[in-house]
Formats: structure tokens, sequence, C-alpha cells
């Protein structure tokens, strides 16, 4: 389109310019016309007047042509001239007798008359048409293609055929194609991961439907025959029952995170939060053999407590699970600025087997495992909480850092961002290192 305009617009340029030469010169040519005729008269009246008269006839004359520089000359010596300044736009000469008069006009040239000039604008607008019309037509059907053909593959993007891309071209409709690309690529990125997920869930329940189907069937046809068998037989079916149960529950509240739940913050003591949470999961501590720390003082922020004793929960118990017998989890909470724009931290520090660094960025994916032991325990864990915690951070328009030792355990910091906090009490931690 670029192209046709400016060629239209070049070619209305060379017609205007054409037109401009051509209109002139007519003018020219009917005002040199018109001087020779004065030029004539003049030589003859001088003529008639003889020497006595030439001075006041030539007077008279420049009197009357104001605008014309008028010179007479006799056997080419130049004998009267009135000499006015300025340059001449159409000048012509003639004799009578022995005297030459020229006469120069120093006026601008007359244009045309009206229909002259009508007559070339129409020209001009004509010419411009014929050149116009069939770029612009041209380019006409190209753009109706090209979009017929955006139109066939968005539509056959939304039936279903994510990995169609359009060819993207140097224009306008180029730069939608790419956008549709671009779209087409993410819904087949989320396609896919939502067919590995659910994937995922099915082997997931498949293990406790398994067990609890094999130590029921062993209950009702009597291979479990002793007391011991049986309890056993019910306690696996307990376990795995409480196990779907948990995991169930988790992917309910995941479906509901994705729904982008409000936030209600209202003034949140941070400290206590925390030691609520370690005090929840005393006994789970306990049977494993692991040792909980809780923060002292007080840090009132403005927050969604709801949603943070959520993220400290899963933080604490993923925490507990890593951490072999004989370790530590402490929970350490502080106000002090901190990265990201921070006003306050709540950090879950364990002694227990670490992360791999390649695995860190992957931590938050769903049902995503570092290893059976950080990312099941004992087995009990669903594989969505860190997933809970990842999407609850972004609820709270927080961040979540994440430093690890292999073997000698890690620390998940949450950092709440822009809160608004009251003076704390003294003592609380400054940093979570």
């Amino acid at each position: 389109m670029a192209i046709g305009i400016v060629a239209a617009l070049m070619a209305v340029i060379g017609i205007q310019a054409i037109l401009s030469v051509v209109l002139n010169a007519r003018a020219v040519s009917r005002a040199e016309g018109t001087l020779h005729g004065q030029a004539a008269a003049l030589a003859q009246a001088i003529d008639t007047a003889g020497p006595k008269g030439l001075s006041a006839t030539s007077s008279e004359a420049s009197a009357l042509f104001s605008d014309t520089r008028i010179t007479v000359s006799e056997n080419g010596l130049v004998i009267w001239s009135n000499v006015p300044e300025g340059a001449s736009s159409a000048s012509a000469s003639a004799t009578a007798g022995p005297y030459h008069v020229e006469l120069a006009r120093l006026s601008a040239v007359p244009m045309p008359d009206d229909w002259i000039i009508l007559i070339a604008i129409v020209a001009t607008l004509l010419a411009t048409a014929g050149i116009v019309w069939p770029v612009s037509g041209a380019f006409a059907r190209r753009l109706r293609r090209e979009l017929s053909e955006l139109g066939q593959s968005a539509e056959r993007v939304s039936q279903g055929r994510l990995d169609l891309r359009i060819p993207v071209t140097d224009d306008e409709v180029g730069a939608v194609a790419r956008v549709v690309n671009q779209m087409a690529a993410r819904l087949e990125h989320e396609d896919a991961r939502q067919r590995e997920f659910l994937a995922d869930v099915a082997h997931e329940l498949r293990t406790p439907v398994t067990a609890i189907e094999g130590f029921a069937q062993a209950l009702q046809d009597g291979t479990a025959r002793t007391d011991e068998a049986r309890d056993e037989a019910f306690s696996v079916i307990r376990e795995e029952a409480s196990r779907l149960r948990e995991f169930v529950r988790e992917l309910q509240e995941l479906t509901w995170l994705d729904l982008d739940p409000p936030v209600n913050t209202r003034m949140t003591d941070l400290v206590e939060l925390a030691r609520n949470e370690l005090s929840r999961q005393t006994i789970s501590a306990r049977n494993k053999g692991v040792e909980l720390g809780a923060p002292d003082g007080e840090v009132q922020i403005e927050t969604d407590p709801t949603h943070v004793r959520t993220i400290i929960s899963n933080l604490v118990a993923n925490a507990i699970n890593a951490t072999p017998q004989g370790g530590r989890v402490e929970v350490r909470v502080g106000a002090s600025r901190g990265p990201f724009g921070a006003d306050a931290f709540i950090a879950v520090i364990d002694t227990g087997v670490g992360i791999r660094e390649e695995h860190i960025p992957l931590l938050f994916e769903r049902l995503f495992r570092v290893d059976t032991v950080r990312a099941r325990g004992d087995g009990r864990g669903s594989g969505l909480g860190l997933s809970i915690v990842k999407r609850l951070t972004t609820i709270l328009d927080a961040r979540m850092t994440v430093v690890s030792d292999l073997g000698r355990g890690s620390t998940f910091t949450l950092w709440l961002i822009d809160a608004q906090r009251r003076d704390r009490a003294p003592g609380v931690a400054d940093d979570a290192s």
C-alpha cells in the first residue's frame, strides 16, 4: 500500500509539473503576442513623430505601460530608455523606419482563463485516479485474501488445531497473525500441561485406590485371617483413604485458587499465625522426631491471614517431611525492608535433605517430584502443597525465594511486598538468614 501511495503522489507531482510548464509557456506566449502588438504600435508612432516628438511619445508610452521596460534605438544605438528595475517575464520588439522598439514586461504573467485551469485540474484528477485505482484495487484484493486466510486459520485454532501457525508478513495483517500464533502457542503449552497434570492425577489416584482395593479384597475373601493381618489391612485402608481425602481437598483448593478468589486483608500478627501453625503440626513433627522452633515478639501487618496461614502450613508440612529424625524446622518472622520492596517476611528453615540447584525452578510445578524423600517424605504428601503456595503467593502479590544446601537443609522465604505495618515489638528477627 505504501508503494502505491508513493507512486500515486509522484504521478500527481509529475503531472502538476508538466501542467505548470505548459500553462506557463502558454501564458508567456500570449503576453509576448500582446507586447509585440504594443511594440509595433509604439515604433510606428515614434517614426511618425520623428526626432522632435520621440521623447514625448516614448514618455507617454512609459506612463501608459508602467510595468514595462521600453528601449528605443536608432540604427543600433539606444536613444531612449525608461530603464525600470526588475527581471522581465516576457518581451517583444518591433521596427518602423529607422527606429527599433523593445518592450519587456516586469510584472507576473497573467494566468490562463478559468476553463483552462479547470481542464488542467480535471486532467490531473483523472490521471491520479487512473494510477491509484488499480494500485488500491490490487492492495484491497491482497488484503481480503490475507484476512480470509487469517480468519480460516483462527477458526481452525478455535476448533482445537493448536499446533497450527499462520504465515507472518511485514504488514498490519502480519502483526495480527503474529499475535494469533503467540496465542495458539500459549494454548498449546497450557493444553499439554493440563494433559500432563491429568495424567499425574490419575497416577496419584491409582496407587491408593489399588491399595484400598487389595486390602479390602483380602478382608472379604479371608486372606487376612489373623487379627494382626486384619488390623494391618484396616490400617492401610484408613491411611490410603485419608491420603485420598487430602489429595482431593488440595485439588479442590488449587482449583478454587485458579479462580482468583478475593483477598480479604486485615491487621494480622504474623508471629501469632506462625506459632499457631507450628502448634497444629506438633504431633506430626514429634512422630518424625523433628524439633520445631517458633518465632517470638510481634509483627503486625495488613494482609489476608487465611492465605498466609495456608502458605505457612504447607511450607512447614513440607519441611517436616523433608527433615530426618533428629532434625529441626524453624520459622522466622521479620519486618525489615527486604528484596522486591518487601516490608515483612516469613522464613521456614529446615535441616533436611536439601534440593539440587537445577530442581529449584521446578519446585512449585504441580505434582513435580524432586526426589522421593523431599517431595513425599513418608508417603503421605499429595505433591500439590508447593503449587498451592505458589498460587497464593501470586494472589497476595508477594514473592517466594528458595535457598538450599544439598544434604544440609533449605530455607523457603515469603516476602510480603508493600505491606502496611505497625511498629513491631523489640527482638523480632530482621532477616531470614
